[in-house]
């Protein structure tokens, strides 16, 4: 447990070193967590069950279930399709597999999941899919910009990133929703 939060914290201290694009791929590489790292930690968690308190409704958490697999799916086309930064282990995963067969069954996948939670909730179904739309777009551009490519670190950030942009997303629409 806790390996896509440990990206998620490594790339948090790395964009917040403001360094050039090598020293960031240290700084992913080195094993102690920056202060950086600590706050941003405390405000996910803080967010997260913030978030988690307005939802009140059995569909959407239902939805948000189904968010898991729907930004596991993204990730793994990311590491099909996006160019990596570095020669790590990303890089050996990614050259060693089919590409196309894998991309093939993860949008198989991403649809069956997004056709499931359009049976649920159509707004929701759309809401999800655009912030994760969006968010993988987000990660596409930070980390060329940044760091030239994706990482595993970088993977795991998306991961966390996209499931905090969905929770929050489906809570505000679960506010909204209410107030109508």
């Amino acid at each position: 447990g806790g390996f896509h939060f440990d990206g998620y914290l490594d790339t948090i201290d790395a964009l917040s070193s403001y360094q050039p694009k090598e020293k960031k791929l240290e700084i992913l590489k080195d094993s102690n967590v920056g202060a950086f790292a600590v706050i941003y930690a405390i405000v996910y968690f803080i967010v997260y069950f913030g978030a988690i308190y307005e939802i009140q409704t059995q569909n959407s958490f239902l939805i948000l279930a189904m968010s898991f697999p729907l930004t596991r799916c993204l990730s793994g086309l990311s590491v099909n399709i996006f160019c990596s930064a570095n020669e790590g282990s990303l890089k050996t995963v990614k050259d060693a597999q089919s590409k196309r067969l894998n991309n093939i069954v993860l949008v198989f996948l991403m649809s069956i999941n997004i056709f499931l939670m359009a049976i649920l909730s159509l707004v929701h179904a759309l809401v999800v899919f655009c912030v994760s739309v969006v968010a993988l777009f987000r990660y596409r551009r930070k980390a060329y910009k940044e760091f030239g490519g994706i990482t595993g670190d970088l993977a795991g950030w998306f991961l966390q990133s996209c499931e905090i942009f969905i929770l929050i997303a489906v809570a505000l629409l679960e506010v909204v929703l209410r107030c109508i």
